[in-house]
């Protein structure tokens, strides 16, 4: 993702919970989404997706082991700088 400029990861397919399990094989994806690819990630929602509300679901990211900035990039600001709004 680094080497290509508009290419971007994003969430909407898993459950934000198993992000932070250890040995569930996404450790690697949080340490580098809080580092290197931190402006590469965004998170996507759709209504009732995997029975949670959007707030809860907000809320599952939240609790994730990244830093307060990079959570704001993942949930926001990648998305709108992708979209240039």
């Amino acid at each position: 993702m680094r080497r290509h400029p508009n290419l971007y990861c994003d969430t909407s397919a898993h459950h934000p919970t198993y992000f932070g399990v250890p040995g569930s094989g996404w450790e690697m994806f949080l340490q580098f989404g809080n580092t290197l690819l931190q402006d590469k990630i965004m998170v996507g929602f759709s209504k009732d997706s995997f029975g949670l509300t959007i707030p809860q679901s907000v809320a599952l990211y939240e609790k994730l082991p990244l830093k307060e900035k990079v959570i704001e990039k993942w949930l926001y600001g990648n998305a709108k700088e992708f979209l240039r709004c």
